[in-house]
């Protein structure tokens, strides 16, 4: 067998499965900096509409991590027992 051939495919094999993980990581931090980005901002929208305002140097530490919750499902569900409460009435 040509152990020169299978040596370089598997080091090809390894090397692409490295550069996916490596994508895949950067994505996970891309989004987890758009997550505390919009969370900042959602934030600060929030506390300027009750009448306050977050120092300006105000930021998330950056030893944390934030979980992506999301309600949209639950928020539909919410709706349809309000509904369904409503028509029995």
């Amino acid at each position: 067998m040509q152990w020169d051939k299978v040596k370089n495919i598997l080091i090809a094999i390894l090397l692409t499965i490295n550069l996916f993980l490596l994508g895949n990581l950067a994505v996970r931090g891309w989004q987890s900096h758009r997550r505390t980005s919009e969370l900042e901002a959602n934030l600060r929208t929030l506390v300027s509409a009750r009448g306050m305002q977050l120092d300006t140097a105000f930021s998330f530490p950056e030893d944390i991590t934030l979980h992506e919750l999301s309600l949209d499902r639950m928020e539909e569900l919410w709706q349809q027992a309000k509904h369904a409460a409503a028509e029995k009435e």
